[in-house]
């Protein structure tokens, strides 16, 4: 499985597309559950990861730290994210 099958999972999942440079909460955390797929699943570097994305390392390395928090402070996101 690649990189694009991910993105349109979440992309459908989440009804947001993960290209658009908004701070919206849909958006973050719909980038946030690609990098965390990505990373997890597909084994690929932070590097890697943020070139998909037109992104920086950092940015995905701050996404995964949060993820746990953004994700289980909040049902409705952990529940699309069991989806995708």
């Amino acid at each position: 499985m690649n990189t694009h099958i991910y993105k349109r999972i979440v992309e459908s999942v989440f009804d947001v597309k993960l290209d658009n440079k908004t701070r919206q909460l849909d958006h973050v955390v719909a980038r946030s559950c690609y990098y965390y797929l990505c990373r997890n699943k597909l084994k690929l570097s932070l590097a890697a990861i943020a070139k998909t994305l037109n992104k920086n390392h950092a940015t995905i390395l701050y996404a995964l730290r949060e993820f746990d928090n953004i994700l289980y402070s909040n049902p409705y996101y952990k529940s699309l994210f069991d989806k995708a």
